[in-house]
């Protein structure tokens, strides 16, 4: 009777201690939709372009960082689904047509011009028009070394806005294929090219003497560069100096 008695304390004290620990189930927030249409400069809808709606104040959506994705239909409409409420930027793009993806500042060139909305719980936000930029230019870029000609691997290209030096864009150069293609947008901007052991290659003649390149909106233009070895350089630096003296 004993022992009968100190199991149903010790059950008891189990269900007792388990309902204290019980945390109350949080209301749900009922998420919304954004609908709307894609169209080009010249107003046309733009079929399978992707939407996304990015959050202004950077909260995360869901738990993530991760921006609700559509693509349009034939028509140009889509639909983003699965929005919590905030105040979004709805941004679309279409890669395969010259239409990068402008998540960069670097890419934007009227950032007046991207839509804002404002999504409560359970709200359907209808008739958001999302108008594409001009297309982007394309740069083939082929960087070698000036003495042997040979393609350098681990070369690095940076631009530089015009209009703000503090805005520029940097990626490494893959010359498997032979040749690098990056897609630039139609407006002024300032180029540098640098490799491990080289010399850094600036449009113009040094860094304080840079030449811009603005190239026109589909266009594509081939650009040669060849780099000249540190070493090669601070020999010349070296005969110099010994002449002179």
């Amino acid at each position: 009777m004993k022992e009968h008695m100190a199991l149903c304390l010790a059950v008891t004290s189990f269900l007792c201690i388990t309902a204290v620990v019980q945390l109350p189930t949080p209301t749900p927030r009922h998420s919304g939709t954004i609908e709307g249409q894609v169209i080009d400069a010249y107003g046309s809808p733009t079929p399978r372009a992707k939407v996304r709606a990015v959050s202004v104040d950077g909260r995360p959506i869901h738990g993530r960082l991760v921006s609700p994705v559509a693509y349009t239909d034939a028509k140009g409409n889509f639909s983003l689904e699965g929005v919590d409420p905030g105040k979004y930027m709805i941004r679309a793009s279409k890669t395969d047509e010259g239409y990068p993806e402008s998540d960069a500042t670097f890419f934007d060139l009227s950032s007046e011009a991207v839509p804002k909305v404002v999504v409560e719980e359970g709200q359907v936000v209808q008739g958001v028009l999302v108008q594409l930029g001009q297309k982007a230019a394309k740069l083939i870029i082929r960087v070698t070394d000036a003495e042997t000609g040979k393609l350098i691997e681990n070369a690095g290209v940076i631009l530089r806005r015009d209009d703000d030096q503090n805005n520029y864009y940097a990626t490494s150069i893959d010359q498997s294929q032979g040749r690098f293609e990056l897609a630039v947008p139609p407006l002024a901007f300032q180029m540098e090219v640098s490799a491990p052991g080289y010399k850094t290659w600036h449009s113009g003649d040094t860094k304080q003497r840079a030449t811009t390149i603005l190239l026109a909106p589909g266009t594509t233009e081939n650009l040669s560069i060849s780099l000249q070895p540190l070493r090669r350089i601070k020999a010349k630096t070296s005969t110099r100096v010994r002449g002179h003296t």
